[in-house]
C-alpha cells in the first residue's frame, strides 16, 4: 500500500510538470513562505543595537504578469526573534513595500525572477526590563532572486535569497522622540540577507 501511495504521488507530479505553462502575462501569482535571515539593527546605544544574530522570516506577496517578462505588486515581509537576544528582549521589523520583478530565464513550468522593491518598514525593539517597544520607521529597499516550480496548473514552489537594507529614522518611546545625552535624536537602521521557500498560487 505505501508503495502503491508513492507511486499515485509521483504520477500526479510528473502529470503536473507535463501540463500548464510558466508565469504568464495577466496572471496573479501570489506567494506565501517563511524562512531565516541575519540581522543587524545599528543605533547609537549598546541597548539598541544588535550584531548579525540569526532571526525568523515571515512572507507574503502578490503581484500581476504585465508581460510573459514583468510582474508588479506588493510585499508584506516580518523578521525577528521572539527569544532574548542581547541588550534586547525581543526585535522585530515589519516592511511593507511595492516590487518589480523581471524573469530573465522562463521554462515550461518553471521561472528564474530578479526583483527589486521600494517602501516602508517599521522596526520594535523590546530593550530588557521595558514595558514599551522602541520604534522607527524607516524606508526600506530590498532586492533578489527568486526560482519558481510550478507543480500543477495553479500550485507551486519557490526559493528566494534576498538582500534587504534600511536607510535611519528618528526613534520613539512611548509616542514621544527618543533623545541621546546631547538632547539629538538617536537614528535606527537594519540590513537583513535572507533566505525564503513557499507556495506560490497562479490564477
Amino acid at each position: 500500500m505505501h508503495h502503491r501511495c508513492s507511486l499515485s504521488l509521483l504520477a500526479l507530479l510528473f502529470a503536473g510538470v507535463l501540463s500548464g505553462q510558466a508565469v504568464q502575462r495577466k496572471h496573479l501569482l501570489i506567494a506565501l513562505g517563511g524562512g531565516g535571515a541575519i540581522t543587524e539593527l545599528s543605533g547609537p546605544a549598546d541597548s539598541l543595537r544588535m550584531q548579525p544574530t540569526s532571526s525568523g522570516v515571515v512572507h507574503f506577496s502578490f503581484a500581476y504578469a504585465l508581460g510573459d517578462r514583468w510582474s508588479l505588486g506588493l510585499r508584506f515581509d516580518r523578521i525577528g526573534t521572539e527569544d532574548q537576544v542581547e541588550p534586547m528582549d525581543r526585535m522585530r521589523v515589519n516592511s511593507f513595500l511595492l516590487q518589480g520583478a523581471y524573469r530573465p530565464w522562463i521554462a515550461r513550468r518553471s521561472a528564474v525572477e530578479v526583483h527589486l522593491a521600494l517602501g516602508t518598514s517599521v522596526i520594535y525593539v523590546d530593550p530588557e526590563n521595558e514595558l514599551l517597544p522602541v520604534t522607527a520607521n524607516p524606508g526600506a529597499v530590498l532586492y533578489g532572486v527568486r526560482f519558481i516550480q510550478l507543480i500543477g496548473g495553479t500550485m507551486g514552489l519557490y526559493a528566494a535569497l534576498e538582500k534587504g537594507v534600511s536607510n535611519t529614522d528618528a526613534a520613539k518611546f512611548s509616542e514621544q522622540a527618543l533623545l541621546d545625552a546631547e538632547a539629538q535624536p538617536v537614528m535606527l537602521s537594519w540590513k537583513a540577507t535572507r533566505a525564503t521557500i513557499g507556495l506560490v498560487v497562479r490564477f
